[in-house]
């Protein structure tokens, strides 16, 4: 910066200061490489057409000359060969975005490690792969069945991949039929009087579960279960207590007029006899007079279900122990009780309050329970009132022109916090803080640009005249003043040089609102960042487009043929618009050719199997559509095509029992695979046999194939058995009861399912063991239902017992403990037994006298 005193139009001295600046010039290089098919090579007017060096000299931001030197690299471009073979399923097969559907030669173009195209061409080779087909039957016991590493755990199909020759997958196929065996369970209830029970040649002289195996038309085994439940029968003895009320009490028919004990023969649910002798008692009522003297507070008072709300007295039917009515007349004496409330006023300060031994904390009601002379309770409210004291405190700010400040009569003569205690209306303390703050006076910098014609510069009654800084007194938020420092800076205007490519296609260009129609140079005056004028200059360059035509041939097996992003779906001319080294469209066609495959369809019908000579021989043995591919005198993929029906040897099941009863006809039915029903050679369904013997049915599928099976028929006899039963009281025979000594006959069904006549030679003796025990013996047991400790209880009526024992059974019959009888009193513990029905049996000198039912539970 330099002066210089210069003199004015007016003879007064004019002072002109120069502020120079320098702009510097720059040397910069540049390096590009770029691939051969790029050549020549336009950089800033210059033409590379090879690789080299070139320098230019351009104008910088600033006006100055700028020396740029540019270095440029030619990378080459490759063509390289690959081969592959793979297995006809590895079709279509991808390769650098090329799809080959059958073997053959594809070209690909890549971009190489420097960047440049490389063009690769892949020759593909397809080898075949292979299809087998196996079958096997097997009974279900052998399964999980183990097959080539295949594990199968029930019938059907699966696959194994392995390795033929060539290395490609060969894929066998095995279905396997398995066989059922059956597991039948069968079930049988029979009286006790039925034992021994024969079924399949297994004896069962008791209740329980027995297996047969038989073999099944399949030849697997088949397990049959017989569960065979055996109902006994019961001597029973019931007790029951009544109120007189209930009288008289009817029983299973039987009316009770008093106390006694009466017999019934009843028939269990599984429809076996029963006895049961019911030990009836009567109960008596009481009547009872009660009194209770009670306070005030007790009331309302509830005694058995009956509210008293005041002294008197009521009466209630209540149960006695034995679950009769019994009769309590209740006199009730009721004592007054007080209440008494007190109310008291106090200070927030005073807190807590106590009263009672109650503290009182804050305002609140509370009560205490005393008891007056008479007893009863007498409660005593107390209504506090607190009255607030106050803790307040009180904030200000002032400027330090206000100081000393007074408050309250205290004096604050810089910041602080001061306290008075004064009084509230309601005569108790109240604390009042004062925390003075006092603000502080600040130094605050500013800075601002402009752009230099917007000089001389106006701020706070200040005239800036240039860039510089100056100062300013202003009042601060807090109303105190504030000594702000402004820095005003000045931006200049600039002069831009800018370059631009665009292509052909893009004219007329557009620039800052002036239209380029060519190449060339427009200046244009705008503003800068800063928003100060600038003058800036545009030059332009146009580069041009181009028109490029290719052609291929290929196979049908290629479509669709992807080119450049498009799509071919048949032979066909495209064209798709690419872009120039220089970013520019160029549009490029496309003429592509297709060359057809061979196309042959084979319809066959074998039975069992075929085979099929297309260059190799396969064999056949499942309906299906095979393909056999190669490549044409095109060398085009091809495909012949068979459609094969095998037909199926009927697999025949007989229908229908392999036994029946001698006498008897049977219908035997056979089915073929094809639903078609055949028997014996004839084209019936059905077949009747008298006779057994061996008998072949013959099965002819849909498509003509044949197949023979054989069924083995067996000739089960009728049998004839009798049986003789005792009882004292009607017998249940196969639901039918029978009441009369006599002979009875009845046709069953052996296990073959043929007819067998059973004879029953009945006897019915009416005279029972408990029949003489009613008219010389009481025998009860309770409580009943028990639930740990019974109390079996017994009397003689006309005569003592010498030698007694107490037996104790469960349901099935099975004798759990005896003990001998000393009292007509003996308690049994059934704690240890689990819930359910028991018998109690009294016996004397070994002489069966009783049976009690009773029930155990919880």
């Amino acid at each position: 910066t330099q002066e210089v005193t210069l003199q004015a139009a007016n003879g007064c001295d004019s002072v002109v200061t120069m502020t120079l600046t320098v702009s510097n010039i720059y040397q910069t290089t540049d390096e590009k490489t770029i691939c051969q098919n790029a050549l020549p090579y336009e950089w800033n007017g210059v033409t590379f057409n090879t690789a080299g060096t070139q320098e230019v000299t351009l104008q910088a931001a600033n006006g100055c000359d700028s020396v740029v030197t540019m270095t440029l690299t030619v990378s080459n471009i490759y063509q390289t060969t690959d081969e592959k073979t793979i297995c006809q399923n590895a079709l279509p097969y991808e390769w650098n975005g090329v799809t080959f559907n059958t073997a053959g030669t594809q070209e690909v173009t890549l971009q190489a490690a420097n960047g440049c195209d490389s063009i690769v061409t892949m020759t593909l080779s397809v080898s075949n792969i292979y299809q087998t087909t196996d079958e096997k039957a097997v009974c279900q016991t052998a399964l999980p069945y183990e097959w080539n590493g295949v594990t199968f755990n029930t019938a059907g199909t699966k696959e194994v991949t392995l390795q033929a020759a060539n290395g490609c997958d060969s894929v066998v196929a095995m279905t396997l039929t398995v066989n059922p065996i059956y597991q039948v369970t069968d079930a049988k209830t029979i009286c006790e009087s039925e034992l021994p029970y024969t079924w399949n040649n297994v004896v069962f002289n008791a209740a329980g579960t027995q297996n047969v195996t038989l073999q099944t038309v399949n030849g697997c085994d088949s397990v049959v279960t017989m569960i065979l439940t055996v109902n006994p029968t019961y001597n029973i003895t019931e007790t029951k207590s009544v109120c007189p009320s209930e009288m008289p009490y009817t029983w299973n028919g039987v009316t009770f007029n008093n106390a006694g004990v009466q017999t019934v023969t009843l028939q269990t649910i599984n429809g076996c006899d029963s006895v049961v002798t019911m030990i009836l008692a009567v109960n008596q009522t009481q009547i009872t007079n009660e009194s209770r003297t009670i306070c005030e507070s007790e009331l309302p008072y509830e005694w058995n279900g009956i509210i008293f709300n005041s002294f008197g007295a009521n009466t209630a039917t209540l149960q006695d122990e034995n679950g009769c009515d019994s009769t309590i007349i209740m006199t009730l004496n009721v004592i007054p009780s007080y209440r008494i409330t007190d109310t008291r006023t106090i200070c927030q300060s005073e807190l807590p309050y106590t009263w009672n031994n109650i503290v009182f904390t804050a305002t609140d009601t509370q009560s205490v329970t005393l008891q007056a002379t008479n007893g009863c309770d007498s409660v005593v409210t107390m209504i506090l009132i607190v009255n607030p004291t106050y803790n307040i405190t009180e904030t200000k700010s002032i400027c330090p022109s206000e100081m000393p400040y007074t408050w309250n009569g205290v004096t604050f003569n810089n910041a602080d916090i001061q306290t008075v205690t004064l009084q509230t209306v309601n005569g108790c303390d109240s604390v009042v803080t004062m925390m003075l703050t006092v603000n502080q006076t600040h130094v605050t910098n500013e800075s601002r640009t402009i752009c230099e014609n917007e000089l001389p510069y106006e701020w706070n009654g200040v005239t800036f005249n240039a860039a510089g800084m100056n100062t300013a007194t202003l009042p601060d938020a807090n109303g105190c003043d504030s000594t702000v420092i402004m820095t005003l800076i000045v931006n200049p205007a600039y002069a831009i040089n800018e370059t631009m490519s665009i292509c052909e296609s893009e004219l007329p260009y557009t620039w800052n609102g002036v239209v380029f129609n060519a190449a060339g140079t427009q200046t244009l005056n705008l503003e800068t960042v800063n928003g100060c004028d600038s003058i800036i200059t545009m030059t332009l360059t146009v580069n041009p487009t181009y028109a490029v035509t290719e052609a291929q041939t290929i196979c049908e097996s290629e479509l669709p043929y992807t080119w450049n992003g498009f799509v071919f779906n048949a032979a066909g001319t495209q064209s798709v618009t690419l872009q120039t080294v220089n970013g520019c469209d160029s549009v490029v066609t496309m003429t592509l050719t297709v060359l057809n495959g061979t196309h042959n369809v084979t319809n066959v019908t074998e039975c069992e199997s075929y085979t099929w000579t297309t260059g190799t021989s396969l064999t056949y043995t499942q309906s299906g559509t095979y393909i056999h591919h190669y490549n044409n005198g095109d060398n085009c993929p091809s495909a012949d095509t068979l459609h094969l029906t095998i037909g199926d040897v009927p697999d025949i099941v007989i229908m229908g029992s392999t036994n029946f009863c001698q006498g008897a006809s049977t219908e035997i039915m056979a089915t073929g695979a094809a639903s078609y029903l055949w028997s014996n050679g004839s084209t019936d369904s059905i077949q009747l046999f008298d006779v057994g013997g061996t008998y072949q049915v013959v099965g002819t599928s849909i498509q003509g194939c044949t197949a023979t099976a054989s069924i083995t028929l067996t000739m089960w006899e009728p049998s004839f058995s009798e049986f003789s039963i005792t009882d004292t009281s009607c017998y249940i025979w196969n639901n039918i009861e029978y009441c009369e000594s006599g002979d009875y006959t009845q046709t069953l069904q052996t296990v073959h399912g043929c007819d067998s006549t059973v004879t029953l030679h009945l006897t019915i003796n009416n005279v029972g063991i408990n029949s003489i025990a009613e008219k010389d013996y009481h025998f009860n047991a309770y409580p009943n239902p028990v639930n740990d400790i019974v109390n079996v209880h017994f009397s003689s009526l006309n005569k003592q017992l010498e030698n007694a024992e107490i037996q104790l059974f469960d349901i099935f019959g099975r004798k759990l403990l005896a003990t001998p009888v000393n009292s007509e009193k003996t308690q049994l513990d059934l704690s240890s037994y689990a819930d359910g029905l028991y018998l109690i049996r009294l016996y004397d000198k070994h002489e069966l006298i009783g049976v009690v039912k009773v029930v155990k539970r919880k």
